[in-house]
């Protein structure tokens, strides 16, 4: 598909997750473990967690939840942390990390803020002499470290790449890099979603292969609806792998219920060759959807 509009029709989107760094150096610590052991000045490195696990994994959890949000509902492109989305669904996007912010991100950060003074406390008396007050945050600096930033801009198109001084040949040069970029990008987009695809009817095999007693399916199928949901949307070269996966997914293993799935392992043996199937195709198939940025 040689067709620019594909580039106009993108929005980039970064999302930026911050957190107290909660493990500290001691440099006091550091030197003094070297001067101890003959070691040379600056060879040692020595840092205490001023951070509970409990309160680690809490908000841990919820930055983890809410980036692989992000990301199945996106794709990736080029460098710096920018990832692309169609605009039809930028809204719906934007909308839907608001939710997961709310009601995952948010409720960890207030325990963590409403918690201060007992992790401060709790840090002096698990790290003992190795507790330093200066490498704990005021309350504002410490509720504040916590915060959750997406960045938003349009692709760049190659014909308005635009510098001064700058003769007209050179610039061509330029721009001509641009879309060779592009189509790049693009085409490695459509390959992040064929291998969504095959790692997940990997996934099915493998459970059924290792289910002897009847495994419960219902979080893998909630994981593949989800995935079948999703690529459409994000099949921005239109590739008829991903079409054709789709279909066969939702023909010959979304249908099947979760806990029938449980239950059947004649189910369990159809599914699995289906899989089989989709996952032959995928690896037998190369695309003819590739994508040339005028």
């Amino acid at each position: 598909m040689q067709d620019n509009a594909i580039i106009e029709s993108l929005v980039l989107i970064k999302l930026k997750i911050s957190s107290w760094t909660s493990k500290r150096e001691n440099r006091r610590e550091a030197r003094e473990l070297e001067t101890n052991r003959g070691a040379a000045n600056g060879t040692v490195s020595v840092k205490a967690e001023y951070l509970e696990e409990k309160y680690r994994h809490l908000i841990g959890t919820a930055a983890s939840h809410l980036r692989s949000f992000f990301n199945d509902h996106t794709l990736p492109w080029m460098d710096g942390g920018y990832r692309i989305v169609p605009v039809e669904k930028y809204q719906s996007l934007m909308d839907s990390l608001a939710q997961v912010i709310r009601e995952e991100w948010e409720p960890a950060v207030l325990v963590l803020s409403s918690s201060y003074d007992a992790i401060k406390l709790a840090a002096q008396s698990r790290l003992s002499e190795l507790y330093d007050p200066a490498n704990f945050p005021a309350p504002g600096d410490f509720a504040g470290s916590y915060a959750v930033d997406i960045q938003r801009s349009a692709v760049q198109k190659a014909d308005d790449a635009r510098i001064a001084g700058m003769s007209e040949s050179a610039l061509a040069e330029i721009r001509d890099s641009i879309r060779a970029q592009q189509s790049e990008a693009l085409s490695k987009a459509t390959e992040s979603l064929i291998k969504r695809v095959r790692e997940m009817m990997m996934e099915i095999i493998d459970r059924v292969s290792r289910d002897k007693k009847g495994t419960h399916y219902k979080s893998l199928w909630s994981n593949l609806r989800a995935l079948v949901a999703v690529l459409p949307q994000l099949n921005i070269n239109g590739d008829p792998r991903i079409t054709k996966a789709v279909d066969n997914i939702n023909e010959r293993i979304a249908r099947w219920p979760a806990e029938y799935m449980r239950q059947s392992k004649s189910a369990r043996d159809t599914v699995a060759t289906a899989a089989a199937g989709i996952l032959q195709d995928l690896n037998s198939t190369v695309s003819s959807a590739s994508v040339e940025v005028e």
